[in-house]
């Protein structure tokens, strides 16, 4: 899906912080007017705020940009144990405020319930309006529908569950991969937030993979770009070939 402009610059300002006009036209390739009336509508949905001057290079010192991190709040839910959920609630600067873990029963219904009420827990500890939930789950999520396509751990699979949670909290609900929600935790908050190149592989009960090249999170076709959860490779005895995951829990 195509992101806008608005969201392209705040999502830019996530990774590299406090920045000027000049920095961010420079790096989005857009002219200094079309990112100044950008910036003048986020300020005035007091989303961004000028915070003071940055250091001359010669004429006017630029002002400086942040992001107003009050301005709303949103929730993460992570589906990837059989048995715990995790969430957490975070400012719009992406700054940690609440974590939370529940138990659950591994069905459906009970991991809708046990989300919307952990969902609800955190939400009574933010200051600002919330913005929406992200969920990740350790399957396959079709972006366009909003669905899980295939998740072998959980009985989610077409199941609506975007729907009928967003339905139990009042709340947009967006969900996504978990290993490539990690992935982008890392590229705008943590060890990548170097590099335009990485490869994000998680080990624990699944194997989840997410590739960023230049910059950008590959989707691929189906979503699934650079997933080897049933890449086959050699059985530990050698004489067949095995599912990765599979391979990997008989060592």
């Amino acid at each position: 899906f195509m992101l806008s402009s608005s969201v392209k610059l705040l999502l830019l300002m996530l990774r590299q912080g406090a920045c000027s006009r000049a920095d961010l036209a420079k790096t989005m390739h857009l002219s200094r007017p079309a990112v100044s009336a950008l910036v003048d509508g986020l300020i005035r949905q007091r989303i961004l705020r000028e915070s003071g001057c940055g250091v001359s290079n010669g004429g006017k010192p630029p002002i400086i940009l942040t992001l107003e991190p009050q301005r709303f709040s949103s929730i993460g839910i992570d589906i990837g144990h059989e048995s715990l959920l995790r969430g957490t609630l975070c400012d719009a600067a992406g700054n940690l405020l609440v974590s939370r873990e529940i138990p659950h029963d591994n069905s459906c219904d009970g991991i809708l319930s046990r989300t919307a009420e952990l969902a609800e827990e955190l939400k009574k500890s933010a200051n600002a309006p919330i913005a929406g939930i992200g969920v990740a789950i350790a399957g396959q999520v079709d972006h366009a529908s909003n669905e899980v396509v295939y998740c072998a751990n959980f009985p989610l699979t077409g199941r609506n569950f975007a729907q009928r949670l967003s339905l139990e909290v009042s709340m947009p609900v967006i969900l996504d991969n978990r290993a490539r929600t990690a992935a982008q935790w890392e590229y705008y908050f943590g060890a990548a937030r170097k590099t335009e190149d990485f490869i994000f592989i998680s080990a624990e009960r699944g194997i989840g993979t997410a590739i960023y090249q230049n910059g950008k999170l590959l989707q691929g076709r189906s979503g699934t770009a650079g997933e080897i959860r049933t890449l086959c490779v050699p059985s530990p005895d050698r004489t067949s070939l095995l599912p990765i995951e599979q391979a990997m829990s008989e060592k």
